[in-house]
């Protein structure tokens, strides 16, 4: 994931609260493995874009 930019839309202070939960993540303070449904290469992105959940 080097030389990668993530830009937000987040409400006033979403950018610092997103940079301290990145640090957390990236510390290992905080596994975010268990929120992970799918993974996607790149050249799927499309397909991920449209993924819908099935119930």
């Amino acid at each position: 994931m080097g030389e990668k930019n993530i830009k937000t839309g987040l409400r006033p202070g979403g950018k610092e609260r997103l940079s301290r939960l990145l640090r957390l993540i990236e510390t290992g303070k905080i596994d975010p493995t268990p929120l992970t449904t799918h993974k996607f290469s790149f050249s799927e992105l499309e397909k991920a874009f449209n993924l819908r959940e099935c119930k």
